[in-house]
């Protein structure tokens, strides 16, 4: 009897494993105005994926890009190179795909790495386009005002994409205007005037493929939206399952 209680008791522990008891650790992080301390169960969650997922949330509303892929003024395109723009984006996509998260930002993370590949590729039209190779806009692929923008800036007569730029810097300043900005019209207009005196052709370009980026509509626009009017650090709080959780807040 006793040899078939021990088989009994190894049987249950084979079938019903020791539930392994909480191992809590201390977490620190900080947002805008306040250092956060939790308390977090290291068996069942990592410290990799807790930093990777509080480094993700920071990414939500910003730029993923660095390198230089725009300018305002003709004389800044050599500052433009096509091999920083594809460094950036490689050395940045490693970082992102190398993040441990929590499964509750895993979609982040996706959603994170779709907009880096379209940042990078219409980054890099963009820089094309003021290297010399406008014609790489024309793809309706990013929207009708894009679309417009890019015809302007390629269209075969000289004096026309003049025309056509006198009237996008009309519809600035009645927008401007239209907010309430009643100076803005005699400053752009100045400026205006200097800049086809200097090189008309080349600041009309700098203009269209600024509008070009400006009127940019992507597939993943509604979703970014959303990602940027979340309150990550309250989804990062529950994520985690933190508990004795602390603040200390600067005054705003």
């Amino acid at each position: 009897m006793h040899n078939k209680n021990l088989l009994w008791g190894v049987i249950a522990l084979l079938c019903f494993p020791t539930v392994l008891q909480a191992k809590m650790l201390s977490y620190q992080w900080d947002t805008e105005l306040c250092t956060h301390q939790a308390q977090y169960n290291s068996n069942q969650i990592s410290k990799a994926q807790l930093d990777g997922s509080l480094a993700l949330t920071r990414l939500a509303g910003s730029v993923l890009l660095s390198a230089t892929s725009f300018v305002f003024e003709p004389a800044q395109i050599p500052t433009i190179s096509l091999s920083k723009i594809d460094h950036d984006y490689q050395a940045t996509k490693t970082k992102l795909t190398a993040l441990m998260v929590l499964p509750a930002f895993a979609a982040l993370k996706q959603r994170t790495l779709a907009r880096l590949e379209m940042e990078y590729a219409t980054n890099r039209l963009e820089a094309q386009a003021l290297l010399g190779q406008p014609q790489v806009l024309l793809t309706a692929a990013y929207g009708q005002a894009s679309w417009r923008d890019a015809q302007m800036l390629n269209h075969p007569n000289a004096t026309q994409r003049i025309q056509f730029w006198d009237q996008v810097v009309e519809a600035q300043i009645r927008e401007q205007e239209r907010l309430g900005n009643h100076h803005y019209r005699q400053m752009t207009e100045r400026r205006h005037a200097q800049q086809k005196a200097s090189n008309a052709q080349a600041y009309a370009n700098v203009e269209f493929i600024r509008a070009w980026h400006n009127h940019l509509q992507s597939p993943n626009d509604a979703a970014h939206q959303q990602d940027t009017q979340t309150d990550w650090n309250r989804a990062f709080i529950k994520a985690a399952r933190f508990t004795q959780i602390q603040q200390e807040c600067d005054e705003p």
